[in-house]
């Protein structure tokens, strides 16, 4: 079932997410630890779609105005180097490693932070 959570509970509950779905946040990229989060399988799209804007985004996404933003095993990534890194990582570590992540397409350096 479809469901909105919120990106904090997905942390929580992020080592127990299916590795086939994707995080999907909303469009205005004004993201924060209470944000709307939808855990949503993609869409198989046919080659000739691909490129489409919104190709593959399930309508449960389109509907509540959000965007995929990376795979759930990508947020599994952020979070166990973000711990490994720092021991005790709080929810807000968590939620800059990943926007980090988002924006660089690499891991944060947590002990220089």
């Amino acid at each position: 079932m479809s469901i909105l959570v919120t990106f904090r509970e997905v942390l929580a509950n992020i080592l127990d997410m299916p590795t086939t779905a994707w995080i999907y946040l909303p469009k205005d990229k004004n993201w924060s630890l209470n944000s709307n989060v939808a855990v949503l399988e993609s869409e198989e799209i046919p080659p000739d779609m691909e490129d489409a804007p919104d190709a593959g985004v399930p309508e449960f996404a389109k509907k509540h105005g959000l965007i995929q933003a990376v795979p759930v095993t990508a947020l599994q990534d952020i979070v166990g180097n973000a711990r490994m890194q720092k021991g005790g990582s709080t929810d807000e570590d968590l939620f800059k490693a990943f926007l980090f992540y988002y924006n660089h397409d690499a891991f944060i350096n947590l002990t220089r932070q």
